[in-house]
Protein backbone atom coordinates (compact mmCIF):
# COMPACT_ATOMS: atom_id res chain seq x y z
CA UNK A 1 0.00 0.00 0.00
CA UNK A 2 1.50 3.33 -0.96
CA UNK A 3 2.03 6.19 1.45
CA UNK A 4 -0.78 8.34 0.02
CA UNK A 5 -3.37 5.63 0.64
CA UNK A 6 -2.00 4.97 4.13
CA UNK A 7 -2.39 8.67 4.93
CA UNK A 8 -5.99 8.59 3.67
CA UNK A 9 -6.74 5.70 6.06
CA UNK A 10 -5.02 7.47 8.97
CA UNK A 11 -7.08 10.59 8.30
CA UNK A 12 -10.30 8.54 8.13
CA UNK A 13 -9.39 6.95 11.47
CA UNK A 14 -8.78 10.34 13.08
CA UNK A 15 -12.10 11.63 11.78
CA UNK A 16 -13.87 8.52 13.13
CA UNK A 17 -12.22 8.89 16.54
CA UNK A 18 -13.06 12.60 16.73
CA UNK A 19 -16.66 11.88 15.69
CA UNK A 20 -16.94 9.36 18.53
CA UNK A 21 -15.70 11.94 21.03
CA UNK A 22 -18.24 14.45 19.77
CA UNK A 23 -21.02 11.87 19.95
CA UNK A 24 -20.08 10.96 23.51
CA UNK A 25 -20.23 14.68 24.38
CA UNK A 26 -23.72 15.02 22.88
CA UNK A 27 -22.48 17.13 19.95
CA UNK A 28 -24.46 15.20 17.35
CA UNK A 29 -24.47 17.70 14.48
CA UNK A 30 -20.69 18.06 14.61
CA UNK A 31 -20.35 14.29 14.94
CA UNK A 32 -22.44 13.76 11.81
CA UNK A 33 -20.33 16.23 9.84
CA UNK A 34 -17.12 14.42 10.77
CA UNK A 35 -18.72 11.11 9.84
CA UNK A 36 -19.48 12.49 6.38
CA UNK A 37 -15.85 13.58 6.03
CA UNK A 38 -14.76 10.12 7.16
CA UNK A 39 -16.99 8.52 4.52
CA UNK A 40 -15.45 10.78 1.89
CA UNK A 41 -11.98 9.67 2.94
CA UNK A 42 -12.98 6.00 2.69
CA UNK A 43 -14.41 6.65 -0.76
CA UNK A 44 -11.19 8.44 -1.72
CA UNK A 45 -9.19 5.46 -0.45
CA UNK A 46 -11.13 3.05 -2.65
CA UNK A 47 -10.94 5.32 -5.68
CA UNK A 48 -7.19 5.75 -5.17
CA UNK A 49 -6.81 1.96 -5.21
CA UNK A 50 -8.33 2.06 -8.69
CA UNK A 51 -5.98 4.83 -9.82
CA UNK A 52 -8.64 7.57 -9.63
CA UNK A 53 -7.24 10.51 -7.66
CA UNK A 54 -9.52 13.46 -8.39
CA UNK A 55 -11.93 14.87 -10.89
CA UNK A 56 -12.61 18.56 -11.37
CA UNK A 57 -16.40 18.24 -11.07
CA UNK A 58 -18.45 16.65 -8.27
CA UNK A 59 -15.40 15.09 -6.54
CA UNK A 60 -17.00 15.16 -3.07
CA UNK A 61 -20.18 13.55 -4.38
CA UNK A 62 -18.20 10.83 -6.17
CA UNK A 63 -16.27 10.02 -2.97
CA UNK A 64 -19.48 9.90 -0.93
CA UNK A 65 -21.30 7.73 -3.45
CA UNK A 66 -18.36 5.34 -3.61
CA UNK A 67 -18.20 4.97 0.18
CA UNK A 68 -21.96 4.52 0.52
CA UNK A 69 -22.02 1.95 -2.28
CA UNK A 70 -19.26 -0.04 -0.59
CA UNK A 71 -21.02 0.14 2.78
CA UNK A 72 -24.33 -0.89 1.22
CA UNK A 73 -22.72 -3.77 -0.63
CA UNK A 74 -21.05 -5.04 2.54
CA UNK A 75 -24.30 -4.81 4.51
CA UNK A 76 -26.18 -6.66 1.76
CA UNK A 77 -23.56 -9.41 1.65
CA UNK A 78 -23.80 -9.88 5.44
CA UNK A 79 -27.60 -10.17 5.23
CA UNK A 80 -27.42 -12.74 2.44
CA UNK A 81 -24.89 -14.80 4.40
CA UNK A 82 -27.05 -14.62 7.54
CA UNK A 83 -30.11 -15.74 5.57
CA UNK A 84 -28.22 -18.62 3.93
CA UNK A 85 -26.93 -19.81 7.31
CA UNK A 86 -30.41 -19.59 8.80
CA UNK A 87 -31.84 -21.63 5.92
CA UNK A 88 -29.11 -24.25 6.18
Amino acid sequence: MDEERQEILRNAGRLRDDAKLLCDAGRYASCALLQIFCFEELGKYHLASKGITSTPKNWHLIKQQTALSLAGGNAFQRRVEEKCLAMG
